[in-house]
């Protein structure tokens, strides 16, 4: 009976961690997405090109376990093309989101930004989530073009 008792409850805590793991997967394939779907909308909204901002990234914050959403502003004098897209303080912050506190990031770009028109996308790779002191990872995926998978 004891053996039995163990056996569950060692399932139930890998059920539990693969669930917490698929929410916070899906957490960030959202902000992703939401990030791509501001730059979009920004785009078609905007009459002034020298009003626009370049884009939308996710600055991953791996030391907090953390993201945030914000606006890759154009510099007044440069063009998106040459500006760097990097997430700086004073970057407008649209939203901020901390992971669950069993997850962490263990692969991820600093950045990743959705830049109009055409959604070229900087800092494109693999972003994978952990459970802390486990082995259980899942991954989210964004491509040069914009795409975004879970994995």
């Amino acid at each position: 009976m004891g053996v039995v008792s163990a056996m569950l409850l060692a399932g139930s805590k890998d059920s539990a961690s693969q669930v917490i793991l698929s929410t916070s997967q899906a957490t960030a394939v959202g902000v992703l997405n939401r990030a791509k779907a501001l730059t979009l909308a920004k785009y078609a909204e905007t009459q002034d090109p020298n009003q626009l901002p370049c884009g939308f990234g996710v600055h991953f914050d791996s030391a907090k376990s953390s993201f945030v959403i914000y606006q890759d502003s154009r510099v007044p004098s440069g063009s998106c093309e040459t500006q760097n897209h990097d997430y700086i303080p004073s970057d407008p912050v649209i939203q901020a989101i901390d992971l669950d506190p069993r997850v962490e990031f263990v692969g991820a770009p600093a950045d990743v930004v959705f830049i109009a028109p055409y959604l070229r996308t900087r800092g494109a790779g693999i972003i994978t989530l952990r459970i802390k002191n486990g082995n259980q990872t899942a991954a989210v995926q964004v491509t040069a073009g914009g795409s975004i998978t879970s994995l």
